[in-house]
């Protein structure tokens, strides 16, 4: 599904580079220096709500270090997904819809 996002966006033309993790070990130090040098380094975040979203210890830690950082954030819920499956580390940040126009017009503030 992730995959098929970063592809999509390309074919969108949308004005960014999008980056995405394989959530191999959450927990390592590794893998999250990697993520905090890369959240670090960008403008903002998209979150991908899916229905599995809830048993990523990755997107979480990931959700919490964005928000340490004061990124600009918005969720976009994915597949069958839907406001039930938006955790709570993300209340306040706007979730809609998939929409490649409203992504668009998020990138574009933050660029």
């Amino acid at each position: 599904m992730l995959e098929a996002f970063v592809e999509q966006s390309r074919k969108e033309k949308v004005p960014c580079e999008l980056v995405y993790f394989t959530e191999k070990d959450p927990l390592s130090e590794e893998w999250r220096a990697e993520c905090r040098d890369t959240i670090d380094s960008c403008n903002g975040v998209i979150f991908l709500i899916s229905r599995l979203l809830s048993i990523s210890e990755g997107a979480f830690w990931e959700m919490k270090y964005s928000n340490e950082l004061s990124k600009p954030m918005i969720s976009v819920f994915v597949g069958d997904a839907g406001i039930r499956d938006k955790p709570r580390d993300l209340t306040g940040v706007i979730a809609m819809v998939m929409s490649w126009e409203r992504v668009t017009e998020f990138v574009g503030k933050i660029s």
